[in-house]
């Protein structure tokens, strides 16, 4: 249709430049950012603030943590949050993982966590 008016080497011309505005505008585009909070970074389904914050010092096999030198039980019924998934599993959670988290205290000062979200590397100051 167009190779009545222009030649082949100003068809080809034309294509190049539009394929190279293309692919500028779609690397210059901000990153989809939606389901973030614009004043930190993480993800909606992560409070502003946290009970507790600290660093997991170590993962027990009888479901308890050591976060910044306390020992905290995991309740059975424990929610567990990642920058990637809102719902994740114990699998999750690893020695040197920033983390904030709710928890209860019993009558014998036994510490069982109920919610705990995984933060990004650099959120928390380690105890």
């Amino acid at each position: 249709m167009f190779k009545k008016f222009i030649s082949k080497a100003q068809w080809l011309t034309l294509v190049w430049l539009l394929l190279g505005a293309v692919s500028t505008t779609s690397l210059a585009s901000p990153p989809d950012r939606s389901g973030l909070r614009s004043t930190t970074g993480l993800p909606d389904y992560y409070p502003s603030n946290y009970q507790k914050t600290g660093v997991i010092r170590d993962v027990h096999v009888d479901d308890t943590l050591i976060i910044s030198g306390l020992k905290y039980k995991l309740s059975p019924n424990i929610q567990i949050h990642t920058t990637t998934n809102q719902f994740s599993s114990r699998w999750a959670l690893k020695t040197g993982e920033e983390v904030g988290f709710n928890f209860s205290t019993d009558a014998a000062n036994n510490r069982t966590i109920s919610e705990i979200w995984i933060m990004p590397k650099g959120r928390v100051v380690s105890h």
